[in-house]
């Protein structure tokens, strides 16, 4: 997955658990596996499989066969699941 992006990028080839949030400025890639984030996504995130956010998107997040579900997207979020379906328990404007 190309994303054109300026910041730290963690790219690794498997399962990703992201205990914390993803900071602002930072990007987060799952080549091949599925991305869990326990805190809230202010940066970007990418994944093959699902993505699983504990709390809430204010930044990006892209799955390309999977699921993604969260707690809530906050207004200017970009949240795309090209083959799945997208699950929050709210959305705020």
């Amino acid at each position: 997955m190309d994303l054109p992006f300026y910041g730290p990028v963690l790219t690794y080839k498997g399962h990703i658990k992201v205990m914390d949030n993803v900071p602002e400025n930072t990007a987060v890639v799952s080549e091949t596996g599925c991305c869990f984030v326990g805190g809230y996504v202010l940066g970007r995130v990418a994944a093959r499989e699902h993505c699983d956010v504990c709390e809430n998107i204010a930044g990006m997040v892209i799955v390309r066969n999977g699921q993604i579900r969260c707690r809530k997207i906050i207004d200017n979020a970009v949240v795309i699941s090209k083959n799945g379906e997208i699950r929050c328990r709210q959305t705020q404007n």
